[in-house]
């Protein structure tokens, strides 16, 4: 993993747990601050993570044809083209959970 991905790993992760460190304060034995840091399940911070690589790769300047064939790779991989389905099949999911929709929320601010 590059420098630069590695550290927009970490602000994502932080997005989606910005609730959980601003409510429970420092103290990280707090339980609602436990609590809140494990209700953000893996397919949101997945959706997180896979709208932030899209959106970096989708800023990325083209230069030749290897690099316009390995960004189109990517993008393929990463199924960029089905995050709005994907987001709104978590939104359903966990329609009876706030907290979740409101991780959600944050992950779709930052795809593309």
């Amino acid at each position: 993993m590059k420098p630069n991905s590695y550290s927009a790993t970490v602000a994502a992760l932080c997005l989606l747990a910005g609730p959980a460190l601003a409510e429970a304060g420092a103290d990280p034995g707090h339980p609602q601050r436990v609590a809140q840091l494990e209700i953000t399940p893996l397919d949101v911070t997945a959706l997180a993570m896979r709208g932030r690589e899209c959106r970096q790769l989708l800023g990325t300047t083209i230069s030749d044809v290897a690099s316009d064939y390995s960004a189109e790779l990517a993008l393929g991989r990463l199924r960029c083209d089905a995050l709005t389905t994907d987001t709104a099949e978590l939104r359903r999911k966990y329609a009876q959970s706030p907290r979740v929709l409101e991780s959600i929320d944050v992950a779709g601010e930052a795809a593309p």
